[in-house]
């Protein structure tokens, strides 16, 4: 399909020049081609914004590689002191406690416990803790339930235990990271197992945590401390006599 126009031209005096006609062609084949030229350039553009956008991310993960590697990564050319933290202290408690025995009689107690403690972490991969208390018992007259009366107990070691954390190994002395994870502490401590209704016991023992992605799998195994109160009242002795073996395993899973 053609279109023609006649354009008349004038001068100055007024005067028409001779027409000519003006041609537009607008066939089939030229919107064609016009249509297939800008869908080539979209692709083109697209494709490119695509590729300039893959570049980018691959960047920036390559980045967020080399800055996790230099946090986690400890350098060994320092004195262990200085990649050593050092934390101690200490805090007082005190307690009241009235208590009624099996003639109705009631007992007073006012008890006061002083802890200290020590924890050592070398570069966050190896921590040592310690924490000893110290108690005094002050009864009223009369009111103690043995012959010892107002007394001194301790010190004792309330807590120790060592723990080694096997992602943090990995981390700072070769700058991996690892899918998985193994922690290891061992000593005496308290084993807390779903809310404390499973377990929870000071065991002089150690936990192992095995986790990778979702799973976790904690393993325990140790001994109760002989001084500590028995879990059966039935027993003789049993305020301050207690020698029990717990051992287990607990499997849990992220959803």
């Amino acid at each position: 399909m053609q279109r023609i126009w006649l354009a008349h031209l004038r001068d100055r005096s007024g005067q028409k020049f001779m027409p000519f006609p003006l041609k537009e062609s607008t066939t089939p084949s030229v919107y064609r081609m016009w249509y297939w030229t800008c869908l080539l350039i979209g692709w083109l553009g697209l494709s490119s914004a695509a590729h300039g956008q893959t570049d980018l991310e691959r960047f920036e993960r390559q980045l967020e590689q080399i800055r996790r590697e230099t946090r986690l990564m400890i350098d060994t050319t320092l004195p262990v002191e200085q990649r050593t933290l050092l934390d101690y202290g200490g805090y007082a408690t005190f307690s009241f406690l009235a208590i009624d025995d099996l003639d109705q009689s009631t007992h007073i107690l006012r008890q006061t416990d002083v802890n200290t403690y020590l924890r050592l972490n070398v570069d966050g991969v190896h921590e040592f803790f310690l924490r000893v208390r110290t108690s005094y018992l002050d009864f009223n007259s009369g009111d103690a339930f043995d012959s010892h009366g107002d007394d001194w107990v301790g010190p004792t070691l309330d807590r120790g235990h060592y723990r080694f954390d096997l992602a943090r190994y990995y981390g700072a002395y070769k700058g991996e990271t690892l899918p998985y994870n193994f922690v290891l502490q061992g000593g005496r401590q308290l084993v807390h197992w779903a809310n404390g209704v499973t377990l929870s016991q000071e065991l002089d023992g150690g936990v192992m945590n095995f986790s990778h992605d979702r799973y976790g799998l904690q393993v325990v195994a140790g001994m109760t401390r002989q001084s500590s109160t028995d879990i059966d009242s039935s027993r003789p002795a049993f305020t301050n006599s207690m020698k029990r073996i717990f051992s287990g395993g607990l499997l849990s899973a992220q959803v």
